[in-house]
């Protein structure tokens, strides 16, 4: 992978432009706005008021009936909102893995000399981390984990693990 500064300094104000759209009382709204339900605002489905009775006595048109009134009506600005709110978490993990490499960046003067340490992102949390060399490519905490469940199957350990720590994140 070739590294140009010219890409990164890009990729950093378009970031901070986009941050600068999200002052607190944007934010503040968003939330107020959000506890709005907008399938349930109090007016009626439409239809001109005319015509035959309401009432169905026919048991496959109640199912299609009671079907359609329980899906889900599209709100796009309440998907704007779980947009902003994951995209906004993802921006948080990705300073986070910034600091870690500015750390390493930082501490390790010549990049021609041995690497006793190194970055080295773990396979189940995946999160950076320094280390002599991953064990088993689990950081030391989720490896302590791993091996306190008896070696469970990789993979399910690994999506167990990201959501026990995505459920524990602060909103």
């Amino acid at each position: 992978m070739r590294i140009k500064a010219d890409t990164m300094t890009r990729n950093r104000e378009r970031i901070i432009e986009a941050l600068a759209m999200l002052p607190d009382d944007v934010l503040i709204e968003v939330e107020r706005r959000a506890q709005f339900d907008a399938a349930n605002d109090g007016f009626s489905a439409g239809g001109s008021g005319g015509g035959a009775s309401s009432e169905v006595s026919r048991p496959t048109e109640l199912t299609a009936i009671a079907i359609i009134e329980s899906r889900q009506q599209a709100d796009p600005q309440m998907t704007a909102f779980v947009i902003l709110q994951r995209e906004l978490a993802l921006m948080r993990t990705g300073a986070l893995r910034i600091e870690r490499a500015m750390y390493v960046i930082r501490h390790i003067q010549d990049g021609r000399r041995g690497r006793e340490t190194s970055l080295h992102s773990c396979q189940a949390c995946e999160r950076d981390d320094l280390v002599d060399r991953p064990k088993n490519g689990y950081c030391p905490a989720c490896r302590s984990a791993w091996i306190r469940a008896g070696h469970p199957d990789r993979l399910a350990f690994e999506m167990q693990r990201r959501d026990d720590i995505a459920s524990h994140l602060p909103a």
